[in-house]
């Protein structure tokens, strides 16, 4: 095997190609990145079968060259095309671990290293052998296949509830105005007492990139008095639905979100897709997650620098 560096050769394995997840799409990464700051990877046999793609969003940043997850990029790093005829966990192993050396192997230097795998990757070993290190984070994930009626099931007893009582109080409709949304994600923020880490323009780019190809939808909930209470942006490929961007207005109704959630699992059930939460770190966003009745399924955070210096500045002012 082989790797090529060609966005060409990258774009033409994508055009058509229903399996290259969302954010690892040409046309997301346009959208999240600047053009000239995103490159990519393929591992290739002889005969031009890719077995493995890698986009990666490198920059310049305090003289240093970093390669970093873009902004509103939940996952990023290897997605591996495993042969047919592998089927021991062996040889699955022994593929992963070859096809992954080679595209780490093919990275052009830089001084750091951040990024979050899809959960597709299950080994991480062999960048524990180059010196990366690894945060194990979790994601929520809902099989849709099941009736409705079994889904609902599913649910804990307080999302129920909270369920039940939005669909009493809330009237849920469609919207394509980005800006709601955004000043949804800014008051979100300032509540929590945080700089807002994305811009209304890379918002609108995704959004505008991705709706005129049925890959994302934005739906609002306001009370009977017509007061916006949260908005979501839900954004999919052919095998995931996705809740992107989530904003909620002050004291919102406590079911505001769970019937916005609840309406991207339906919409995904509807489309014969898979529910990813995409993860929480934060310990009063986990719960509402969970509740839903998904699966656990663990992603790694991989990260490296060259000098502890680096890192104990970076720990301390929080910066990249």
């Amino acid at each position: 095997m082989e790797i090529i560096d060609s966005k060409k050769a990258y774009d033409r394995f994508c055009n058509g190609n229903n399996t290259v997840p969302l954010f690892y799409q040409p046309e997301y990464l346009d959208a999240v990145c600047e053009p000239d700051q995103w490159k990519v990877l393929m591992c290739v046999d002889k005969e031009g079968t890719v077995y493995g793609i890698m986009p990666y969003h490198i920059r310049k940043k305090y003289g240093m060259t970093v390669i970093l997850q873009p902004k509103l990029t939940p996952y990023s790093g290897p997605y591996l095309y495993f042969p047919r005829n592998i089927e021991k966990d062996e040889r699955i192993n022994a593929f992963s671990k070859k096809v992954v050396n080679l595209l780490y192997d093919a990275l052009p230097k830089h001084t750091i290293y951040r990024v979050n795998m899809h959960h597709q990757i299950r080994d991480w070993q062999p960048l524990m052998w180059k010196g990366y290190r690894q945060t194990t984070k979790y994601t929520y994930i809902i099989d849709t296949k099941p009736e409705i009626s079994t889904m609902l099931g599913n649910l804990r007893s307080e999302a129920r509830n909270q369920l039940k009582k939005a669909e009493q109080d809330l009237i849920l409709s469609e919207t394509n105005d980005v800006s709601i949304l955004y000043d949804l994600c800014k008051e979100t923020f300032t509540r929590q007492e945080k700089i807002i880490s994305f811009s209304q323009k890379l918002t609108t780019d995704i959004y505008n990139t991705l709706a005129p190809k049925q890959q994302a939808k934005i739906f609002q909930v306001k009370d009977d008095q017509g007061l916006l209470q949260a908005a979501m942006m839900f954004v999919n490929d052919q095998q995931y639905m996705y809740g992107l961007i989530t904003g909620k207005r002050t004291k919102a109704h406590s079911g505001a979100v769970t019937m916005l959630l609840w309406q991207g699992i339906m919409l995904a059930k509807f489309m014969n897709l898979h529910y990813d939460f995409e993860g929480s770190d934060l310990p009063h966003i986990e719960p509402l997650y969970r509740s839903f009745g998904g699966v656990q399924t663990p992603y790694f955070s991989i990260h490296h620098s060259g000098s502890r210096i680096i890192d104990a500045i970076l720990l301390l002012t929080n910066k990249l």
